[in-house]
């Protein structure tokens, strides 16, 4: 069976404001439109936006989703008991990220310094840690320790445009990141860089 996601207003401008509490509205749309988020609500394995089957062995184990600002898919799953991954794909065909949203993932030390700061990355591991294929993905992976617990974790921050039929000659900007953790030991950063590699949206039957 098909799943879709139907959501209103895909085409807009989104503004990418942070994140605020359920059906509460946090800004405008360049076209004056409000936005509002859902709640978060639990659903199942097949509605994963992504495919887990190039991450071996991992089982998803809950899945969680909302809608936010109106046009934004936000997933969160959790695998293995202590694997999770973080999921916000931008719904429309000409729906992408802003230009500075993507730059940050274009750089390894931005990706580290905004998005993971709650790890401790060896300084050698930086530029060993880059993801970067020229006009269709960006981002960092690479193991870490967690500062709060001294916690050994593979931890990433991809970001990917995922519609085949953009020009990336001339916008190479992107429309769903990928937030990844990993502390339970069982993989190596190749298998997790593979697996980020080869992450797609798709469509679940």
């Amino acid at each position: 069976m098909k799943t879709t996601i139907c959501i209103a207003a895909a085409s807009i401008s989104v503004l990418l404001a942070a994140c605020g509490p359920a059906d509460k509205t946090i800004g405008k749309t360049t076209t004056g439109q409000r936005t509002y988020n859902t709640e978060w609500r639990k659903i199942e394995p097949d509605r994963v936006l992504i495919d887990f089957g190039r991450l071996d062995g991992a089982a998803v184990t809950y899945t969680a989703e909302r809608i936010r600002d109106n046009a934004i898919v936000q997933q969160r799953v959790r695998f293995d008991g202590r694997g999770h991954v973080y999921l916000e794909h931008l719904v429309g065909a000409f729906a992408v990220y802003n230009v500075q949203v993507t730059d940050r993932h274009n750089s390894a030390s931005k990706v580290v310094d905004r998005y993971l700061s709650r790890y401790n990355v060896p300084p050698a591991d930086l530029e060993k840690g880059r993801i970067r294929k020229y006009g269709s993905r960006g981002g960092w992976v690479g193991r870490v320790t967690e500062k709060a617990t001294g916690a050994d974790c593979i931890v990433a921050r991809l970001a990917f445009l995922s519609r085949t039929g953009k020009n990336r000659a001339t916008d190479e900007r992107y429309d769903t990141v990928v937030s990844f953790n990993d502390c339970s030991g069982k993989r190596s950063v190749e298998e997790v860089r593979e697996f980020l590699n080869g992450l797609r949206i798709v469509s679940r039957t």
